[in-house]
């Protein structure tokens, strides 16, 4: 009798994270279905810049920086290919 008194407690505590684990899947479910309604919308915007204007200066710095990083490649790649003539 002591000790189904002593796990009942566990087991309710079990039980409470348990529901409180589900209640945040609902909730999480219904995020998810906001956002997913948002990016398969046909309005004429690209996925890539459907979040708004972070979305969009992410995608141009991430852009400027590879265009840089190229360009800087093919500065390297012509430097190595001349070589300086030693004096």
């Amino acid at each position: 009798p002591a000790r189904t008194v002593i796990t009942q407690p566990s087991n309710l505590t079990w039980l409470h994270g348990y529901c409180c684990q589900q209640l945040e899947k609902q909730s999480d479910s219904v995020v998810m279905s906001s956002f997913l309604f948002m990016f398969q919308e046909d309005n004429g915007i690209p996925v890539h810049l459907k979040g708004g204007t972070a979305d969009a200066l992410l995608y141009r710095m991430t852009m400027s920086l590879s265009v840089l990083g190229v360009g800087y490649v093919l500065y390297e790649l012509v430097k190595a290919s001349f070589p300086q003539k030693k004096v």
